[in-house]
């Protein structure tokens, strides 16, 4: 880890506590000790170089005060409070009760009241401990975490709309989900006021349900605790997920443009979302057949993330596979191999050799060949293909016995009918097994 990377990252906390005088919060990640102390010591030494006083505070997991009163107490004591840094918070949720994991679940309202602006450090390695266990104070957005030695390892801490990341973490979203119906259990067990279970426990719980497939709970939810959500995008999202996933096609596409709409006149800044939005609608109308309207929300998720700075191989790859896609409805197969090779010139950079994904983009190279007449590239491409799916069997064995039919198909369109009887025996084997 270098010196600037640690000083660009306490000079952000600084900016953060200097402008953030009507209050707020965001969390500062480091994988070490050493970081943390180094930065909390800069930031009080400069916070005291311009009169204000920034103080560390650790909560108490043994206190006979709740969250909100320990928060109170020490600014009362204290008085003036500039700003807050909260340096033991991932070790609470490691150690304490349900108690107290509730009441950080619905510290986030009253976090903003307090109208000081607060950093928590958590380390690196409980960042999706956090995520998971106080879901609602946990912004899922990387705008509000300062990482302190680089880029935080492995997925972003997300799981309300999850489509454009690809394929997700079951176990994660399953656990998310479990903790969450432990929270609603004891804060219903408990008197907590309705709305607000509504906005901290039972929102996550539905997008949870959402994102695990889990329709009909999710629905079920919802209509017990609509009435506390206003109809904006986030609403029509989900409605839109809801209608797409059980087959009302033209009802989800409906409700997703109407959140993109809303979400522009909003100015929303969730970037994913939108991306999202656009992902999910490309996939709608491609579904539908219609290339037309399904490349222009492709090419919108593109443009958006290339305006957004946005370079996630994971996200750009599901928006050049859609605009492939929409190419090949239109019969346009040239603009269609360009997306395509892209689509595997991704992939490749960050999944293993032998990954599914690298065999669909194969797949669909090679279709694309196929059609524009390159038989020769076409067949090369179909036996990468092969070769990686059959180290997935049998879970994609449906994708093989496409690229068998495929390969049976050219075949007998260059008039070797021996090579394509083979190959579609060979789908046929795999269909009957």
């Amino acid at each position: 880890m270098s010196e600037s990377t640690i000083f660009e990252g306490i000079n952000r906390l600084e900016s953060f506590l200097k402008r953030s005088t009507s209050g707020g919060y965001l969390f500062a990640s480091s994988k070490n000790w050493a970081t943390t102390l180094l930065a909390n010591r800069d930031l009080v030494e400069r916070a005291a170089a311009y009169q204000k006083n920034v103080y560390i505070f650790n909560i108490e997991e043994t206190s006979d005060f709740s969250l909100p009163e320990q928060f109170r107490q020490f600014i009362a004591v204290h008085q003036p409070v500039h700003g807050l840094i909260v340096n033991n918070i991932d070790r609470i949720l490691l150690t304490a009760g349900n108690d107290i994991l509730l009441q950080l679940n619905f510290a986030r309202e009253f976090l903003q009241e307090l109208g000081i602006p607060i950093i928590f450090w958590v380390n690196q390695q409980h960042l999706s401990l956090v995520a998971n266990q106080a879901a609602d104070l946990f912004s899922q957005r990387a705008l509000t975490t300062v990482y302190m030695d680089g880029e935080a390892e492995g997925e972003t801490y997300s799981f309300f709309f999850d489509s454009i990341q690809g394929f997700q973490d079951a176990e994660a979203i399953n656990l998310k989900i479990a903790l969450l119906e432990k929270q609603l259990l004891e804060a219903k067990n408990a008197g907590f006021p309705e709305e607000q279970i509504a906005r901290n426990i039972a929102l996550p719980l539905i997008t949870g349900y959402t994102s695990s497939k889990e329709y009909d709970k999710a629905k079920g939810l919802f209509a017990e605790f609509g009435a506390y959500y206003p109809v904006d995008e986030n609403q029509l999202h989900l409605k839109g997920i809801w209608a797409l996933e059980t087959g009302e096609i033209d009802a989800g596409i409906a409700h997703l443009a109407q959140a993109i709409e809303l979400f522009q006149q909003n100015k929303s800044r969730d970037n994913i979302q939108l991306l999202d939005l656009y992902h999910r609608l490309a996939n709608a109308f491609i579904d539908k057949r219609d290339g037309e309207s399904a490349l222009k929300y492709a090419k919108w998720g593109l443009a958006y993330a290339e305006e957004k700075g946005i370079s996630s191989s994971k996200i750009l790859t599901q928006f050049y596979e859609k605009t492939g896609n929409a190419y090949w409805l239109k019969e346009a197969y040239d603009q269609a191999l360009i997306n395509y090779q892209k689509t595997l010139e991704l992939r490749q950079a960050y999944l293993p050799q032998d990954d599914p994904r690298i065999g669909v983009s194969l797949n669909n190279i090679a279709i694309a060949n196929a059609n524009l007449g390159d038989v020769k590239n076409a067949l090369n491409y179909f036996l990468e293909a092969i070769d990686i799916f059959k180290k997935n069997r049998p879970l994609y064995d449906h994708h093989l016995t496409e690229v068998f039919n495929n390969m049976g198909i050219i075949y007998e369109g260059i008039n070797q009918p021996q090579n394509a009887q083979l190959y579609y025996q060979k789908a046929e084997a795999l269909k009957n097994a």
